[in-house]
C-alpha cells in the first residue's frame, strides 16, 4: 500500500510517498503537489502488480550499445549470417547507441529506416591505377534486413534479459520488397531444352516426342 506523507521544509511543503508491496523492493518519491503525488502512487503500485515497473526502471539503466555489445557477443555467434548481421547493427549503434533504452521508440526507429532508404552509400573499387567510387541507394529489401538485426536484439532484451518492457520494434512496418523477377526462355532457349529433353528419352521407349508430350 502507498503511504502519502507530507514534509514541510525551507522550500515549502513536500509530499512524499512511500509504496511497500510485499515481495517487491520498497518505492519511493517526492513531490510539490499531492495531486502528482496520488497518482504517481497509483501509476506505479499498477505497474508493480502487473510486472511493468522494474522493467521500465532496467530501460532507464541501460543504453543501446550496452544491448547491441552484449547481443554481439552473446547471440550473434550462433546466426548464419555472422558478418551481415553484425554490420547492420553496428549501424544502429553508430546512430543510437548513446541513447538509453527507455528513449528508444517506434518513431525514433521509423525515422532511421526512412534514412536508410533515401541517404546514399559509397563503394569503393580499384580499375588500373585508379579508384573509382560509386554512389549507391539501399533496396528496400537491405533496410529490412537491418530492421530485422535491430528487432532481433530488441526482442531479448525484453523476452530473456528483461530490460525493457515493450520491444518498439512491434509496430514499425516492414518495407514491401518487390517480387522476384520473372524470365521466360527465348526461343532458341526453348528448342535446345527440348532437345536436351528428347536426347534424353530412352529409344525404347514410347515413340512419342517431347513436342507432343508437353506441346510448344
Amino acid at each position: 500500500m502507498a503511504n502519502i506523507q507530507e514534509v514541510k521544509g525551507k522550500n515549502g511543503i513536500k509530499y512524499r510517498v512511500l509504496i511497500r508491496l510485499k515481495g517487491f523492493p520498497a518505492q519511493s518519491a517526492t513531490f510539490s503537489r499531492k495531486t502528482d503525488a496520488k497518482k504517481w502512487a497509483q501509476d506505479t503500485e499498477s505497474a508493480i502488480r502487473d510486472g511493468r515497473h522494474f522493467k521500465t526502471v532496467e530501460s532507464k539503466r541501460h543504453t543501446v550499445t550496452e544491448m547491441i555489445d552484449r547481443y554481439i557477443d552473446d547471440v550473434v555467434p550462433g546466426k548464419k549470417d555472422v558478418r551481415n548481421t553484425t554490420r547492420h547493427l553496428l549501424y544502429w549503434k553508430e546512430q543510437i547507441g548513446a541513447k538509453l533504452l527507455s528513449d528508444v521508440t517506434t518513431p525514433l526507429i521509423v525515422s532511421i529506416r526512412d534514412r536508410l532508404l533515401k541517404e546514399p552509400y559509397f563503394t569503393t573499387r580499384k580499375v588500373g591505377d585508379s579508384i573509382i567510387t560509386t554512389e549507391r541507394f539501399r533496396s528496400k529489401a537491405t533496410v529490412n534486413r537491418y530492421l530485422a538485426a535491430l528487432g532481433g536484439c530488441l526482442s531479448i532484451a525484453s523476452t530473456q534479459w528483461e530490460w525493457l518492457e515493450i520491444n518498439p520494434m512491434k509496430n514499425v512496418q516492414k518495407q514491401t520488397e518487390p517480387l522476384g523477377r520473372v524470365r521466360f526462355l527465348s526461343d532458341d532457349e526453348r528448342e535446345r531444352l527440348l532437345a536436351a529433353c528428347q536426347s534424353s528419352v530412352n529409344s525404347g521407349s514410347s515413340h512419342e516426342t517431347v513436342h507432343e508430350r508437353y506441346g510448344r
